[in-house]
């Protein structure tokens, strides 16, 4: 090789070097933009599965009352038939 051809190897090995250590910032900048955005996103899903824990306890919550409720309503419907078959045994006496 000649002089001028070693010179021109450098240059353009330089050049790539330098075209390399741009693209290599730029991966960076764009690793550091996803890890941001996976922790905005580990943020937003811990506050959504909070908010989800808090919901699923208060459906269950109202689940249980209504149970409550249908039990007590049977119970008193059971209570007044009993009464009424009572009452209409003691007409029929």
């Amino acid at each position: 090789m000649t002089t001028d051809q070693d010179t021109t190897n450098i240059q353009t090995a330089q050049e790539l070097g330098g075209e390399l250590d741009v693209l290599v910032e730029e991966a960076k900048g764009i690793i550091q933009e996803i890890e941001d955005a996976n922790k905005e996103s580990s943020v937003t899903m811990d506050a959504l599965d909070a908010s989800t824990d808090v919901a699923v306890a208060d459906i269950e919550k109202s689940l249980a009352e209504l149970d409550q409720i249908e039990k007590e309503s049977g119970d008193e419907l059971d209570k007044l038939m009993l009464e009424e078959a009572e009452d209409l045994a003691s007409e029929v006496e």
